[in-house]
């Protein structure tokens, strides 16, 4: 038996919901939480925490990427300095 009562805590201030799920995907349902010997309601909440938590962190990360696209202005005058300065001095090697 797999504890998750450390994790998911009990159901305390739950809320009761209706739901439709395609009957495949109910009777996957059905024996996992019977193997795992849980409520469906309890495997369904599982579910349904997990995928927030990923979504979230998805989310999260598209945001991060972003920000660090944008670049700063500031810094692009220097980048930009920088090149130029490496450019002069290549030219200067050369001759």
């Amino acid at each position: 038996m797999i504890n998750l009562s450390r994790r998911w805590g009990n159901m305390a201030g739950t809320v009761k919901i209706a739901i439709s799920v395609e009957k495949e995907l109910y009777n996957k349902a059905e024996k996992l939480a019977a193997k795992m010997q849980i409520t469906r309601s309890k495997l369904y909440s599982i579910a349904l925490e997990k995928f927030l938590m990923e979504k979230e962190n998805e989310f999260l990360l598209r945001e991060i990427n972003e920000n660090y696209q944008e670049s700063d202005p500031e810094e692009e005058k220097i980048l930009n300095a920088m090149k130029k300065y490496r450019e002069k001095t290549i030219e200067m090697e050369e001759w």
